[in-house]
């Protein structure tokens, strides 16, 4: 029950009451939701997300990762940690990929900031998080 009040208040409506769990929470998927039209985005722009091959590189029940490659155009690697609890590591040794990349796109900026480079043999992702990893066509 809202009171006086004409219009009920939304839980999206919210002004400064929001305590220490639900700003968290609310952080937590401003980020995701930024992430995904970003991908969106890019993926509109990008032949090999539009309508490269799909490689998967590696795929358990904590963590996934995946190449997207076309012709001469950039590669993408998608890398996912669905974990909630513990941070997982990456390690990615296959022979055609490079020792290092740069991110460009992340869950969590503060620990992969856009254009960073990340070592693919030691590629750290937080639980939850999810990052896209473009890798130059070399030829």
């Amino acid at each position: 029950m809202d009171g006086d009040s004409k219009f009920p208040k939304m839980l999206w409506d919210f002004e400064e009451e929001l305590n220490g769990t639900l700003q968290e929470e609310q952080t937590e998927q401003l980020s995701f939701r930024k992430f995904f039209c970003s991908v969106t985005e890019l993926r509109a722009k990008q032949r090999s997300l539009l309508y490269g091959d799909f490689l998967l590189l590696s795929n358990s029940s904590s963590s996934l990762v995946y190449l997207r490659v076309w012709d001469q155009n950039d590669r993408y690697l998608a890398a996912f940690n669905w974990g909630a609890e513990e941070e997982t590591v990456l390690q990615m040794n296959n022979p055609g990929l490079p020792r290092h990349a740069a991110v460009a796109l992340s869950t969590n900026s503060s620990a992969l900031p856009e254009g960073s480079s990340v070592d693919l043999m030691n590629l750290r992702l937080g639980p939850g998080q999810a990052a896209l990893i473009k890798l130059p066509y070399t030829g």
